[in-house]
């Protein structure tokens, strides 16, 4: 195993131990990028407890996105581990801007 797999199990045993003195969420979550981008890093990563993979869109463009979503379909095929993805879109969700100087009111 290479350092940053050592590494990152290192640091999900850590996470295991303050879970069994605090209640914590079940998710373990990595950012997928630049340096966790292979299949075999991700396998390395989905077999020490990842759940949830974070895809962040600030970074890089369409086809390096999909390039490691394809990495993680792999992984997932190869180790039989479920894994959920969550996007990181860019900018605001949402931008409300008054350009009168009545109020406004928002409802869902």
């Amino acid at each position: 195993m290479d350092d940053k797999l050592l590494e990152l199990q290192k640091q999900f045993e850590f996470a295991q131990q303050a879970k069994s003195s605090i209640q914590l969420s079940e998710r373990n979550v990595v950012e997928l990028g630049q340096n966790l981008r292979s299949v075999d890093v991700i396998s390395g990563c989905l077999k020490v407890g990842m759940s949830v993979a974070r895809f962040d869109f600030s970074l890089g463009d369409p086809d390096y996105h999909q390039e490691v979503l394809e990495n993680l379909k792999a992984a997932v095929k190869s180790t039989k581990k479920l894994c959920a993805v969550m996007l990181d879109t860019v900018g605001a969700e949402l931008q409300v801007v008054n350009k009168r100087k009545a109020s406004i009111s928002l409802q869902a």
